[in-house]
């Protein structure tokens, strides 16, 4: 029989074990990324051609070689790529939109549902993005958003953020050991919606 006193450690040491770290910080602001991490590669889509149109759908995926009437080659920088991870129709996976919260044309997922995803196949260090949730026109939507960032298929953690109706959220954060490869954002309240990101910066 193993004196009390030996149990009683053994089971002190199951929580620590239990309460990893996690890997991720998270910053409130753009300019606290920014301030932390100079030098950020910041991905736009003022490039974009909407033909006089609110918006336009696109195939998955953008990337670098993309060259369309929409994005011109170049228009998506090197390191990164931005695809829907549930498609109804590869066709129009990912809405271009000129409007909403941001004040610039903002990319998302076209099916209701959907998870956006961005990709960045060399990893990266840090990243951060404008987000917010409507159905194409119109202000956005109150209700939670949900950004999970990923090295490979090991998830480093997550968060989950509110926003405001008529607003927009920075959902940026930094991981501390394995780069972050991916970062999916999903809705997370009832009613459908398409996500959109716009100024992603990553590094």
């Amino acid at each position: 029989m193993k004196p009390a006193f030996v149990l009683a450690g053994l089971v002190a040491l199951f929580p620590a074990f239990a309460r990893a770290a996690s890997p991720l910080t998270f910053y409130p602001t753009r300019d606290a990324l920014n301030a932390a991490y100079p030098g950020l590669s910041l991905q736009k889509f003022t490039n974009a051609d909407l033909t006089d149109e609110p918006f336009v759908t696109h195939a998955n995926p953008l990337d670098r070689k993309t060259n369309d009437a929409v994005f011109r080659k170049g228009s998506i920088l090197p390191g990164i790529a931005i695809r829907t991870l549930n498609p109804r129709l590869a066709s129009n996976a990912i809405i271009v939109y000129g409007g909403g919260p941001v004040a610039t044309i903002s990319v998302g997922n076209y099916w209701f549902g959907d998870t956006l995803e961005l990709d960045f196949p060399l990893g990266v260090q840090a990243v951060g993005e404008n987000v917010f949730a409507n159905t194409s026109y119109g202000p956005s939507f109150a209700g939670m958003i949900s950004a999970q960032f990923y090295h490979g298929k090991t998830c480093l953690g997550g968060q989950t953020f509110t926003e405001a109706a008529g607003a927009y959220l920075f959902i940026g954060a930094s991981s501390s050991t394995l780069p972050i490869t991916s970062v999916r954002i999903s809705w997370q309240s009832d009613s459908g919606a398409n996500l959109h990101v716009s100024d992603i910066a990553f590094k």
